[in-house]
């Protein structure tokens, strides 16, 4: 069982990861369409960029199971109850749908764009009505039915209050974007 779930959580990051990179490739394709052929100081950039995109899913898994374990430690809660790596890629299945549905609209867009790139691409159009500023606001959406799944599966798997499980979730999280904000 240990290395079922093992071989999950590797491959859920993979995938995203996959992913991630991906999207960021596209994104830099994008971006030398609008703005012109890129230097080799700026493919440089971007490719720095791409790699950092996927190593981002390693990232925040990695992240929600240090936190999560601490809270752990605070609460005192036994950690034998269930697998915290499976709750976490099981939670990481909507990323991975809206990041793949995102990635093939990228990709079609990148590959049927006509005649000069407006500058301000949030309002571009991708796909029916969608903009790119649309597909963001899904995506937090998404990233919150991550954060959903997350609270309740480690409620009912560790046997958790509501208000535990909310605390244990989402405090590390809000702690780094008020830190972001502030910087």
């Amino acid at each position: 069982m240990f290395q079922l779930t093992r071989f999950y959580t590797i491959f859920t990051i993979a995938i995203l990861s996959i992913i991630f990179y991906e999207i960021s490739v596209y994104a830099g394709i994008l971006q030398e369409n609008i703005t012109g052929k890129f230097n080799s100081f700026q493919s440089f950039i971007f490719q720095i960029n791409n790699l950092t995109s996927a190593i981002f899913p390693l990232l925040i898994y990695t992240f929600i199971y240090i936190t999560t374990q601490i809270f752990f430690i605070f609460f005192n809660i036994d950690k034998e109850k269930a697998s915290l790596s499976k709750i976490i890629s099981v939670a990481l299945l909507p990323v991975i749908v809206f990041s793949l549905v995102y990635l093939v609209v990228l990709i079609h867009f990148v590959k049927n764009i006509d005649g000069p790139m407006p500058q301000e691409l949030k309002n571009l159009k991708l796909i029916s009505s969608f903009t790119f500023n649309d597909f963001k606001n899904i995506g937090y959406l998404f990233w919150g039915l991550f954060y959903l799944i997350l609270i309740v599966e480690i409620k009912s798997k560790f046997e958790l209050s509501i208000l535990k499980s909310l605390i244990i979730n989402l405090t590390p999280t809000s702690i780094v974007s008020i830190l972001i904000q502030i910087i």
